[in-house]
């Protein structure tokens, strides 16, 4: 007992990782935790599920916009519209998905 009064703590790097306790905290190098794995996994599917409700030029502008990065005038050009036309498109893509998305509906 003596022994372990007259010690020093070692001064160690601590890092708190983000947590709900810790929303401030880094996140981990590897967050793949079997719960978040499956939680992602049931997301990934559940979207592409529901894209796939999408008619084929709905789903096509979204991912050329949101997968692949591209402009309206790119997007345009991919499929011989104008921008209003593609853009429009878009619009209206979005729209429907975040309706079968939410809804569950068709």
């Amino acid at each position: 007992m003596a022994r372990a009064q007259g010690r020093q703590k070692r001064a160690g790097e601590h890092v708190p990782f983000r947590s709900e306790s810790n929303p401030g905290g880094p996140e981990p190098i590897d967050s793949g935790t079997p719960s978040r794995i499956f939680s992602e996994n049931q997301s990934l599917g559940r979207f592409i599920e529901k894209m796939n409700l999408l008619p084929d030029e709905y789903r096509r502008v979204i991912l050329l916009a949101k997968v692949d990065g591209l402009t309206t005038g790119e997007i345009a050009e991919r499929l011989g519209k104008s921008n209003e036309a593609a853009a429009l498109l878009l619009h209206r893509a979005i729209k429907r998905f975040r309706t079968i998305y939410k809804d569950g509906a068709q």
